[in-house]
């Protein structure tokens, strides 16, 4: 027991120097600590961004032409060829020049209708007070004539010519007032012109 304890012994001593032994001292100073790191694989970024544009077509100017390049605010990235799209520029300038001449013309012929309109409505509202004055003016005479008639002072002959006479008068109220009714039917359609005009205002703006 005592040989086994003293083997024990040595080998601890032993160990003890030999760790003592592979430990490194230095003196105590300031100084950088650095870890390095080996592996493999990609290298990415953290955060892309996609540069996309609404337009398409050509590209006649491209100043930056390295990926890492910084730019200014504002500055120019690319310039697309726009033989295309002045031509659909000058197309649809066309169309815009057509139709606002055709807007113009209508506004034009609504206006004029406007004033034919009225000028109408106040001929034909003066005929009809005209009819009407003829109509009592001749009711009135064929009831005199009627009268006359009666007491053998006038002929049937005179009657029968007043009552022609009224009946006219009366066919030019009629007249007049059918002439006042159709002026209804020219107010739809200025109402409807009126309408159109403004679809083709709206086709001008877009």
């Amino acid at each position: 027991t005592a040989g086994g304890f003293f083997w024990w012994h040595e080998r601890q001593l032993a160990a003890e120097e030999a760790a003592a032994s592979s430990v490194q001292t230095a003196k105590v100073a300031y100084n950088d600590i650095k870890v390095s790191v080996q592996s493999t694989g990609l290298v990415a970024s953290n955060h892309d961004v996609d540069i996309k544009c609404k337009a398409s077509g050509n590209i006649t100017v491209l100043p930056y032409t390295d990926i890492a390049a910084k730019v200014q605010p504002g500055a120019l990235l690319m310039q697309l060829d726009t033989t295309d799209e002045q031509r659909t520029l000058d197309s649809a300038n066309a169309v815009v020049a057509a139709d606002r001449a055709r807007l113009k013309e209508a506004e034009l012929n609504w206006e004029i209708s406007k004033m034919n309109l009225q000028t109408s409505r106040l001929k034909d509202e003066a005929d009809l007070a005209s009819a009407k004055a003829e109509l009592n003016d001749a009711t009135a005479k064929l009831a005199r004539t009627k009268a006359l008639y009666e007491s053998k002072l006038e002929s049937k002959e005179d009657v029968e010519t007043a009552e022609t006479t009224q009946a006219t008068a009366d066919a030019a109220v009629k007249t007049a007032i059918a002439a006042i009714e159709e002026l209804k039917q020219t107010q739809i359609t200025i109402d409807t012109k009126e309408q159109e005009m403004a679809e083709m205002k709206a086709q001008l703006d877009q």
